[in-house]
């Protein structure tokens, strides 16, 4: 009988010890160093820098407990992921900084009205004819 208690006791324990390992798995993460917010929005550094610079990142929060210490948090990993997925729809840096401008309201009807002219300047650009190389060569 107290094998079987024992048992229990264990597998009790074992279960609050994967929950703290889990939650504190949780806290890491939540938690960003710029080496390791590049590392799992899979960028680099400087490119997380010139997002940033750009205006495009919400500001740093400061860690709790610590006055100095600035961390990068799941919103930044969040709002990378964002942005890398509007570069590959097309959008320009200036239409991403208008849709993430934290001023501004930005409505449906904003989002549709930037993404439309997005498509149509893409589409201009696909339909524009390509100068040969010729034309590209005579043109120095």
């Amino acid at each position: 009988m107290s094998r079987v208690g024992d048992a229990a006791d264990d597998s009790c324990r074992d279960s609050r010890v994967r929950t703290r390992r889990r939650i504190s798995r949780v806290t890491v993460r939540s938690i960003f160093t710029i080496a390791h917010l590049a590392e799992a929005a899979n960028m680099t550094i400087d490119d997380v820098r010139a997002y940033e610079d750009f205006g495009l990142l919400p500001p740093l929060r400061r860690r709790s407990g610590r006055t100095d210490d600035l961390a990068y948090r799941e919103e930044h990993f969040d709002r990378l992921m964002f942005i890398k997925s509007a570069l590959d729809s097309g959008f320009a840096m200036d239409d991403i900084s208008q849709l993430v401008d934290p001023v501004s309201l930005v409505i449906c009807g904003d989002v549709h009205r930037i993404a439309k002219r997005r498509l149509e300047h893409l589409r201009r650009r696909a339909n524009a004819p390509v100068a040969s190389e010729t034309e590209k060569l005579s043109a120095i």
